[in-house]
């Protein structure tokens, strides 16, 4: 009986961890999926429940795996993760990963789509591959990572496929730079236990002022494209919008340059929550 509680207490820990203690860096990719589903017309309600449900086990899945096999950099880097901070165990994890990747696939196939399930399924191999096999490859990791993410608005619009137009390419451009930004912001916190483990990332072999110069033209390049296409007409005030902009850039410029971890990761953690504040806002107006 103590077995079993002991069983039962660490894979409540695991699912309490990877949907609460994740729960924002997760549910941005959903409520972003559901969002474009619903702005997409002509979708199936619950065809957007289920690709936003895919979306959020798939990103999940990834923080599981990717925690279970970075023990040693978030000792250093972060050490209040549950794996890295002992309060589960590398296979409970795992486990978690493997439950998470079947609830994405089933998700998926709920769809009824080719394409939405294709995507599902190419996403959490992508992840995969990301945690064993791609991250040592400094050159290539953040490209891979963003690639992944960019793959979502494409699962939202699986259920109600049309042409690409030029909102939507631009919609997967910006997400695959802001996906970009934020991996490099991420390599820049977490610099210290990157270092002392050996890791290779881009902002330890390009330096401080090349890795600054590139997050900053990654980030006028966002803006640039938002302007450039129809997404501006969401906003529709150009002077607000270029407000932002300016104090944005600015802030992550600082974070780049100056490179503490403190002001890197409340960046990343503000950003996070200011996203899922901006799509509940929005996924409310669209009804």
């Amino acid at each position: 009986m103590s077995q079993f509680n002991c069983a039962k207490r660490t894979v409540l820990t695991a699912f309490q961890y990877s949907y609460l203690m994740r729960v924002f860096s997760s549910a941005n990719g959903a409520l972003l999926v559901y969002w474009l589903a619903r702005r997409a017309g002509g979708a199936d309600p619950m065809k957007c429940i289920f690709a936003a449900s895919a979306s959020f086990c798939a990103i999940a899945a990834a923080f599981s795996l990717n925690d279970a096999t970075d023990v040693r950099e978030d000792v250093i880097n972060n050490a209040t993760r549950p794996v890295a901070a002992g309060n589960i165990s590398t296979r409970a994890a795992i486990t978690v990963y493997v439950v998470l990747t079947i609830f994405a696939l089933l998700s998926g196939i709920a769809l009824r789509s080719t394409l939405g399930l294709v995507t599902v399924a190419a996403m959490l191999l992508a992840v995969s591959l990301y945690s064993v096999k791609i991250k040592p490859l400094w050159a290539a990791k953040n490209i891979f990572i963003a690639g992944t993410v960019s793959m979502l608005p494409i699962l939202a619009w699986s259920s109600a496929p049309t042409l690409l137009t030029l909102d939507r390419e631009g919609a997967v451009a910006m997400l695959f730079l802001w996906s970009l930004e934020k991996e490099v912001l991420a390599d820049i916190r977490d610099l210290p236990g990157d270092t002392c483990s050996g890791l290779r990332t881009l902002p330890r072999r390009m330096g401080r002022l090349p890795t600054t110069l590139l997050v900053g033209v990654i980030n006028v390049t966002i803006w640039g494209i938002f302007l450039a296409t129809r997404l501006y007409a969401m906003v529709g005030h150009l002077h607000i919008l270029l407000w932002l902009a300016s104090i944005q850039t600015t802030v992550v410029l600082l974070c780049a340059a100056v490179q503490t971890r403190f002001w890197v990761r409340t960046y990343l953690r503000v950003q996070v929550v200011l996203t899922v504040a901006a799509l509940v806002l929005l996924v409310r107006l669209s009804g």
